[in-house]
């Protein structure tokens, strides 16, 4: 198990856990969903700045983009 996660970058699994998640929460990401998220996320092992650049990088996330900078 530890080769697989060795050989596929952390970036990689962070998108697909992400893409993996949305599909449960129904967009738009509101700030409140994007909080409940965050957790899930991090208990996987995802630094929270990591969680942050990987949503600010989606485009279909944009909406709340903007919000978690407040």
């Amino acid at each position: 198990m530890e080769r697989v996660y060795q050989r596929v970058p952390a970036a990689e699994l962070l998108a697909e856990a992400l893409t993996t998640r949305l599909r449960a929460a129904h967009l738009p990401l509101t700030r409140t969903r994007f909080h409940a998220l965050c957790p899930t996320l991090m208990r996987m092992g995802f630094s929270s700045d990591d969680i942050i650049k990987t949503v600010h990088a989606r485009p279909e996330l944009t909406s709340v983009e903007g919000k978690l900078n407040n």
